[in-house]
């Protein structure tokens, strides 16, 4: 039986990476830091990809270090179909960023 965690504990969390993504937002640009296009003014979960993953890092999920703000479709392509963003030179970036963390937290 998989046990998950209590409603108020979920709740801290979503906060705490909430804060950290509002904590990001003020300390950097407004761009991709893949394509540079321009994100807006109003800062959207979508814009936050994280560069390890949650499940396999948890140590990670809080890193700033470990985010990096991209548009939703690149986000969209690094979650849901990386076999394509990683044949994509838009991606290096992300991917070699990716390979010193894990290298970092290994």
């Amino acid at each position: 039986m998989t046990m998950y965690p209590k409603p108020e504990k979920r709740e801290k969390k979503k906060k705490e990476q909430k804060d950290m993504f509002l904590q990001i937002w003020e300390e950097r640009e407004h761009i991709s830091e893949l394509s540079g296009e321009y994100l807006g003014e109003e800062p959207n979960a979508w814009y936050f990809a994280h560069i390890l993953g949650k499940g396999a890092y948890p140590q990670a999920k809080h890193d700033k270090e470990n985010i990096m703000l991209v548009t939703q479709k690149e986000h969209w392509e690094l979650d849901q179909n990386t076999h394509k963003a990683k044949a994509n030179s838009l991606y290096k970036p992300f991917f070699d960023k990716q390979q010193e963390l894990k290298e970092r937290y290994s």
